[in-house]
């Protein structure tokens, strides 16, 4: 997905000692200024909304069907507590509902409490892009977007929350949240909700802090360093920007990640850098509590623990919480870091 946007790797420095660096720590200062839209498919179309506005992303197959008549609503779900309205994103965009798109998997959105879910097969990948640049003065412009803007070879429809609001408002105000005010163990976990980016390494699923991946990409193409450790597969170029290509199989027990046309990767920022992360899938969006995550001390091999700062358990799933910053101070990549950043 990413290649039509890379520059070949060939010609990069191939020393040893460029893992990572603080380069580009002030273009990423710039970029949290800018929006982020979480970008994803359904019915064969491309659409994207806010970041900020996207709760998680569930899998859901009991929707139940609405009584009323609500434009592209697709029924309820009861989520948290609450009476949750799904509409269809094809619809929502383009004023035609696809009946025969049918996904169990929805992205849940939260705008000023107003919560609702739209219907997505797919979660791309997140880019940053300015919203307000989308020209808004044509008569054309749909009911429930902002524009389409290109994407990849692609047209991609930037769907407005703040437009899907009013029905949810209108139709769905009184969504149980209020029957609930007396449950203070509720409250508390839907108001300690942290959100996170969770990818799958194997038969590990990881949840990173959603502050710390500026981007999902697909592709890239890796020019491996010679005598570096396993863990850095090499550098790549996106956008301009020369990145360390770090791989954790080894200290999962895991073999080393194929890299080729759809591999996976999730770049990774801290204040003192970036760098892009091997992965397998990108599952999207959970929210989970603080009070969720148990420490590793004895429950997580000591290796994995130098990575890995808690241990979640949702359901059938258990998530491992990546600390990108670990990654940069990993002992294991000392000898390859930039030595001009010291």
């Amino acid at each position: 997905m990413a290649q039509d946007h890379i520059q070949s790797s060939q010609g990069l420095a191939n020393s040893g000692e460029i893992l990572i660096s603080k380069d580009l720590v002030e273009e990423a200062t710039n970029q949290k200024d800018e929006s982020r839209l979480f970008v994803f498919e359904f019915a064969k179309m491309v659409f994207s909304l806010p970041l900020n506005h996207v709760e998680e992303v569930i899998e859901s197959d009991k929707i139940e069907a609405y009584p009323g008549s609500v434009s592209h609503c697709r029924g309820t779900i009861n989520h948290r507590g609450r009476v949750v309205p799904i509409f269809d994103s094809h619809g929502l965009g383009f004023e035609k509902d696809q009946e025969l798109a049918i996904s169990p998997y929805v992205v849940i959105i939260n705008i000023r409490g107003l919560v609702f879910g739209l219907t997505l097969e797919k979660h791309l990948e997140l880019i940053y892009f300015d919203v307000s640049s989308i020209d808004q003065s044509h008569e054309n412009r749909q009911l429930y977007t902002l524009g389409m803007i290109p994407y990849r070879e692609k047209a991609m429809s930037v769907l407005a929350p703040e437009l899907i609001a009013p029905l949810v408002k209108l139709h769905f105000n009184n969504q149980g949240i209020d029957d609930y005010r007396e449950n203070d163990q509720l409250n508390g976990k839907i108001n300690n909700l942290e959100k996170f980016i969770v990818s799958r390494i194997g038969e590990m699923t990881i949840a990173h802090p959603v502050e710390t991946v500026l981007e999902i990409v697909e592709g890239l193409d890796v020019m491996p360093l010679f005598g570096a450790d396993t863990s850095l597969r090499g550098l790549t170029s996106l956008r301009g920007r020369v990145l360390a290509c770090v791989d954790i199989s080894e200290v999962l027990g895991l073999t080393p990640r194929v890299l080729d046309d759809r591999s996976a990767f999730l770049v990774l920022s801290t204040k003192e850098a970036e760098f892009a992360l091997c992965v397998d899938q990108v599952l999207g969006i959970k929210n989970l509590t603080s009070e969720n995550f148990q420490p590793t001390e004895g429950l997580l091999p000591s290796a994995v623990q130098e990575l890995f700062d808690g241990v979640a358990e949702n359901g059938a799933e258990n998530y491992l919480r990546l600390m990108a910053s670990a990654i940069v101070d990993w002992d294991r990549l000392a000898p390859f870091r930039n030595l001009a950043i010291e």
